[in-house]
């Protein structure tokens, strides 16, 4: 068993520093030991079983995620993420999140592995990581397809996207920004609206007006979220009617966005944002305003 130990945390090594063209020489022939491994009870190997795998998949190719997925050690690790161990947990959900960066056919895998009942337990986790971790799984998720943005709609994914927005720290923050402007960038009409009938827009308004007020927007990476914020808004925008009146039976976005006092706060932008007008901020807000008039 001590060998054993030793021999993973030797792989696990040799996948963080390793090029790329060995690790795939080296990793091709072990990933099944390494599953394995991972069905075996011996706790203190799980962890850095999973490392080993996630560096593996981490930045990598479709090809890489598809020979981790031949192993057939999807569910054992959506079985870990129940495990007492929180560092287990989490290198298993990163492995998970790998994989769901992939193509189609591989976040329908995850999603099959019955990854989705876990989601909400792990959005309410102690550790801020893991809930960062959750949200990045489901931004993966929310920016393939329509069907899977309505698989996320079903088990009400979006209403924990909407607490973590409102209340949550800044980086677990980003992430589900991430997640709800990837919803809205490939969602469907009807499933926008309903992101908006629910309430997403509040708390992001909000987000954008506490960087507002706190000055954050001299930073490069806060402006990309501020960037992501506008995106998202403007999308929902999209799916609505123009202007503030609606037929019976729609629903006015640009209502709801004035009732969370979101023009105001996007002309307060205006005057920030004065000195780059041809940045995709400015053509974001502009666009935005004309919902207005």
């Amino acid at each position: 068993v001590a060998m054993l130990r030793r021999i993973t945390s030797a792989l696990c090594g040799l996948a963080s520093a390793g090029e790329p063209w060995q690790m795939e020489k080296l990793y091709y022939p072990v990933l099944p030991f390494l599953a394995e491994r991972l069905l075996k009870e011996d706790v203190t190997d799980h962890s850095c079983m999973c490392r080993a795998i996630s560096e593996f998949t981490n930045n990598g190719s479709n090809e890489r995620r598809e020979e981790v997925l031949k192993t057939g050690v999807l569910p054992r690790l959506v079985e870990l993420l129940g495990n007492a161990d929180a560092s287990v947990q989490r290198c298993a959900l990163q492995v998970i999140g790998n994989i769901a960066g992939g193509s189609a056919d591989q976040t329908q895998q995850v999603i099959d592995a019955n990854i989705l009942p876990a989601m909400h337990n792990l959005l309410k986790h102690k550790c801020y990581l893991m809930r960062k971790e959750a949200c990045w799984l489901i931004s993966n998720i929310a920016g393939d397809t329509a069907e899977k943005i309505q698989q996320l709609i079903d088990v009400d994914i979006f209403s924990e996207m909407i607490h973590i927005l409102d209340s949550d720290e800044w980086n677990v923050q980003k992430e589900a920004a991430w997640a709800v402007r990837n919803a809205t960038l490939q969602g469907t009409k009807t499933q926008k609206l309903y992101l908006a009938h629910i309430g997403v827009l509040r708390p992001l308004l909000k987000l954008l007006t506490t960087i507002r007020e706190c000055g954050a927007y001299s930073n490069k990476h806060v402006m990309e979220i501020v960037k992501i914020i506008l995106h998202c808004v403007l999308n929902l925008l999209d799916a609505g009617v123009r202007g503030f009146d609606a037929p019976q039976g729609e629903i006015s976005v640009a209502r709801l966005v004035r009732r969370c006092n979101g023009f105001d706060e996007v002309e307060q932008w205006v005057c920030l944002l004065s000195l780059t007008p041809h940045s995709i901020e400015s053509i974001y807000i502009k666009q935005i305003l004309i919902y207005c008039s």
